[in-house]
């Protein structure tokens, strides 16, 4: 929560390099690409690129609001919400926004990171709503399961799993066409 990454020599957990203060909290995953390219979220409503030998900042992009989770990495995009519920596809090479979806369009916080899978990117937001897009930013439907949906959408098989929460199903599996396929509510 210091608003720094350190890399750490996974032999002993000594320091290899570290960042300047970045301007927020980092509590998602990052995403690393095979160019050995870092890219975080933070909550200093930023997207962040690293050169992951060094440390050193590549670039920067500002989002509306907080990025909670981690940036998902695919090809040479970049796709994260942010906390107002804003979702954007950037250039990993150099940060700039290719498509944003409007918060009005969606309808709540982006907790979790998204799931692409071959052209679908599935979210979910805490307004308890499954969201499916194309690559270039289309709903291509979207699925309420009745409660909040922080963790990543899971693939499994040709079934999309999601566990919202404070509702009785802890699981609930959809097509890939937005059918909902099955439920599991445990026993009392």
């Amino acid at each position: 929560m210091e608003h720094i990454i350190y890399s750490l020599n996974p032999n002993d957990g000594s320091i290899i390099w570290q960042t300047e203060e970045l301007g927020g909290s980092i509590v998602g995953v990052p995403a690393l690409s095979t160019e050995k390219v870092l890219y975080v979220g933070t909550f200093g409503s930023e997207v962040i690129a690293l050169n992951a030998q060094n440390g050193d900042e590549l670039w920067r992009v500002p989002t509306e609001d907080m990025i909670w989770s981690g940036p998902t990495l695919v090809e040479d995009r970049l796709y994260v919400g942010d906390m107002t519920g804003n979702f954007y596809a950037f250039s990993a090479k150099d940060g700039s926004t290719i498509w944003k979806i409007g918060s009005t369009n969606l309808d709540g916080p982006i907790i979790g990171s998204p799931l692409v899978d071959g052209d679908t990117i599935y979210f979910g937001t805490e307004d308890g709503t499954l969201f499916a897009l194309d690559t270039s930013g289309n709903v291509k439907w979207k699925q309420s399961v009745g409660g909040p949906i922080y963790p990543t959408p899971r693939l499994a098989g040709d079934l999309i799993l999601v566990a919202p929460m404070k509702v009785d199903e802890l699981l609930i599996a959809f097509t890939k066409d937005g059918a909902r396929q099955w439920s599991f509510i445990p026993e009392k």
